[in-house]
């Protein structure tokens, strides 16, 4: 199973609306919208991975952000 499909599945778990996406330099960002505990539960397991990927560092930012999104996509 592959890290982004991985944060794509537990975001649609907790509910959170967004997208997740490769950079070239092997870094993903994951813009994610939602509920602030249910972001700080979905960051958590995030940054405990899904066993076939490290997270060696993760970086939170919030965002005012008027954009809507209707579900959590792989970009």
């Amino acid at each position: 199973m592959g890290f982004r499909w991985f944060v794509q599945n537990s975001a649609r778990r907790w509910g959170v609306k967004g997208y997740v996406k490769n950079h070239g330099d092997g870094s993903v960002q994951i813009l994610a919208c939602g509920e602030a505990e249910i972001l700080a539960q979905f960051t958590e397991a995030i940054r405990q991975g899904n066993g076939f990927s490290l997270v060696r560092g993760l970086e939170v930012e919030e965002l005012q952000q008027n954009t809507e999104y209707e579900d959590f996509i792989i970009v």
